[in-house]
């Protein structure tokens, strides 16, 4: 059976705790876009009202964009930290978590997301199991020197929820 539902994907409040088997994913580049604008038609054409969406955009380059680098990680993690204990809450002991997600850029600091997944799902009932990862171009010219080391990445993670002890 399948429902659709509006909801918040930090917060998930339409659906039951240990509910789902499998989550699959792939959360905002943060700092990259304003899917807002993306949206806007959509959202127009939806009869949705854009301030929630606007409020709780996950990673939205406009409140990314020109911060400090350290902190912006800081908050990063904070957004994913809410979307990953939402979604632990909802997953069934045993269920899968599959998170798409890129690197990213805030100023001089390169956000791996490998890293930050592993950051802010601390203290929650995820464990990694898997991860697949592979290089992909950096198109944005001012953070394209911050992977010109170790190049920008894809990730395909693996998580699961812990059964209870």
């Amino acid at each position: 059976r399948m429902a659709v539902r509006l909801d918040d994907a930090t917060r998930l409040e339409t659906v039951a705790a240990g509910s789902v088997d499998a989550v699959v994913t792939s959360p905002p580049y943060v700092a990259t876009y304003d899917y807002l604008a993306h949206h806007d038609v959509r959202l127009r054409w939806l009869g949705l009202d854009a301030t929630r969406f606007a409020e709780g955009e996950l990673g939205a380059r406009r409140r990314f964009a020109g911060g400090a680098p350290g902190a912006a990680r800081g908050e990063w993690r904070r957004e994913l930290w809410a979307f990953f204990a939402a979604a632990s809450r909802v997953l069934r002991p045993g269920g899968a978590l599959v998170v798409l997600m890129a690197d990213s850029a805030v100023g001089h600091e390169a956000l791996r997301a490998d890293e930050l997944v592993l950051e802010a799902i601390q203290g929650l009932p995820l464990a990694p199991m898997a991860r697949a990862s592979q290089a992909r171009p950096h198109f944005h010219g001012p953070t394209s020197r911050v992977f010109a080391r170790e190049p920008r990445r894809e990730h395909a993670l693996l998580l699961s929820r812990r059964t209870a002890r």
